[in-house]
């Protein structure tokens, strides 16, 4: 790794930062991703999505993606 982006990276984390956010999966697409962007609510509990696309889909049907 480069030095400048070493050092970036030092000074964002002194930011407070963080270079690993908790990653969590979409149920609708099943794709990685960084937890808490883009969220929906459903029997208490808070699911995350990739896109808004696939937050539409999750709200119109959540009961078919938040038993898998």
């Amino acid at each position: 790794m480069s030095k400048k982006i070493q050092t970036l990276i030092k000074r964002l984390k002194r930011l407070g930062y963080s270079a690993s956010k908790p990653k969590t999966v979409d149920v609708v697409c099943n794709m990685r991703i960084e937890e808490g962007i883009i969220t929906s609510q459903y029997n208490s509990k808070t699911y995350s999505f990739c896109s808004e696309h696939c937050k539409m889909q999750f709200d119109a049907e959540p009961h078919k993606f938040a038993d898998q």
